[in-house]
């Protein structure tokens, strides 16, 4: 649900940027649009500036051969009568607010401001090489020659457009000079630019808070949403932070209950090399702590050389056909003891080999023990087997003696003697001793004494 609200809180700032953006276009487009239409206009007012200029030159240069021709025709000062008749006539020679008509000569490579109807007589002016005349819109029209109209530095160093014309008069290399502030020209176009280039400034700003105030609108709504959020959010957190805890009092227990039953963790993610493992783990092996760097590498490396065939053949089973590991095995720990180790794992979702491990050291030493009593007991049980056979056979032979002799024994009535099967007759003694084992001690009798060794005192 966070996850949607910020996407959606996102987008709005996005639309936000693309509308503003949009604004931004639009009006630097109006601008160009606008500064290509007045620059067109300025171009024809310009043009027709350059025309009027040099209608006004060639009119004035009329003017002055007239009227130097009315009042001293015969003079060789013939600089002081142009100057007189400029300055008796003065309006003729200066138009608009800032138009002026000014008198230049040509000698040999130089040329030389003279006069003009504003100011008078330019007494500090000095001859400029025609090679420098580049740096004056003047200086660039006697070059041309002929009737120019060129934009240029004027005399208070603004800039003029000015046309400049031939004046003959007795024969020298004069020249008349038309010229008229550029600002003059421009000042009411400036005026239309600057006028739309505040409005357009406006419109932006206009069109940009109309976008903030949306924006922020939007953002004001997200702020109480994301408050209500955040307290339910602090409250899930307490949640998982509880939980977390909880996670980790399980995750120690179980790691207690590992170490008490002497079980290491371990977990493997071959291709990537890397592992997990808990330090009853690395114990096993003969570490004091944690191994930095170790892998399936590193556990196949302490596997004696006997047992690696069929430790690989068992994980790599596991780890394509989903089959568990259950293996016994010897390992040489650090310090090359020689120890048996149990493992036991299988494969995880996520493609990892996931056990445990354990020393059976001890186990192993239990079972070769009690493998060794077992084999004692049986050596033993086999010969006390041996043995009741033998006195099993004595005992059937026994048993088959006595079997005769519960016979009915044909004995002598006289003699005492006893007749065998085969008809002989044999005393009583020789007859048990030979078909039982008996055996006979000899005494006599207290009657047999008396009888046969009367003399004997008992």
């Amino acid at each position: 649900m966070e996850n949607s609200r910020l996407h959606s809180f996102i987008t709005r700032a996005n639309v936000a940027n693309k509308y503003l953006l949009s604004i931004f276009i639009m009006v630097f487009i109006v601008f160009l649009i606008t500064s290509e239409m007045m620059l067109s206009i300025l171009k024809l007012e310009v043009k027709s500036s350059y025309q009027t200029l040099e209608t006004y030159a060639k009119n004035e240069t009329h003017l002055i051969s007239f009227k130097f021709k009315e009042e001293n025709t015969h003079s060789k000062d013939y600089l002081d009568c142009i100057f007189s008749a400029m300055a008796k006539n003065k309006p003729s020679f200066i138009f608009s607010e800032t138009g002026d008509t000014l008198i230049a000569k040509q000698k040999n490579d130089n040329f030389q401001l003279l006069y003009s109807a504003r100011k008078g007589d330019i007494a500090n002016s000095v001859p400029t090489n025609l090679d420098d005349a580049f740096q004056n819109s003047f200086a660039r029209s006697l070059l041309f020659g002929d009737t120019q109209s060129l934009i240029g530095i004027g005399l208070n160093n603004q800039i003029i457009l000015s046309a400049c014309v031939p004046l003959k008069i007795n024969g020298n290399n004069l020249f008349l000079i038309t010229s008229i502030d550029f600002n003059e020209i421009i000042k009411p176009y400036s005026n239309i630019i600057l006028t739309t280039l505040i409005v357009e400034i406006i419109l932006l700003t206009i069109g940009i808070i109309f976008i903030v105030m949306i924006y922020t609108k939007a953002l004001r709504k997200e702020i109480k949403t994301a408050a209500k959020d955040l307290a339910l959010s602090r409250k899930q957190i307490c949640e998982l932070k509880q939980i977390e805890k909880s996670l980790a009092d399980i995750k120690k227990d179980m790691e207690e209950a590992l170490d008490v039953g002497l079980f290491g963790f371990w977990l493997y993610d071959i291709p990537s090399g890397k592992s997990i493992r808990s330090l009853m783990h690395d114990h096993i092996f003969g570490y004091d702590a944690l191994v930095e760097k170790w892998n399936f590498d590193s556990f196949i490396n302490h596997v004696i050389e006997e047992d690696k065939e069929e430790v690989r053949k068992s994980f790599d089973e596991a780890a394509v056909s989903n089959s568990n590991i259950d293996i016994a095995c010897r390992i040489y720990k650090r310090n090359k003891e020689l120890r048996w180790i149990w493992v036991r794992g299988r494969k995880r979702s996520d493609g990892c080999l996931i056990g445990i491990v354990r020393d059976i050291t001890a186990r192993k030493k239990m079972e070769k023990e009690l493998n060794d009593f077992k084999d004692h007991l049986e050596e033993l049980v086999h010969k006390r087997t041996t043995e009741l056979e033998a006195e099993k056979e004595k005992l059937q032979q026994a048993h088959s003696n006595i079997k005769s002799l519960n016979a009915l024994l044909p004995i002598c009535s006289g003699c005492g003697k006893i007749r065998e099967e085969d008809g002989n007759w044999n005393n009583l003694e020789n007859y048990i001793q030979k078909h039982t084992d008996s055996k006979f001690s000899h005494s006599l009798c207290p009657d047999c004494l008396k009888t046969h060794y009367p003399n004997i005192k008992v």
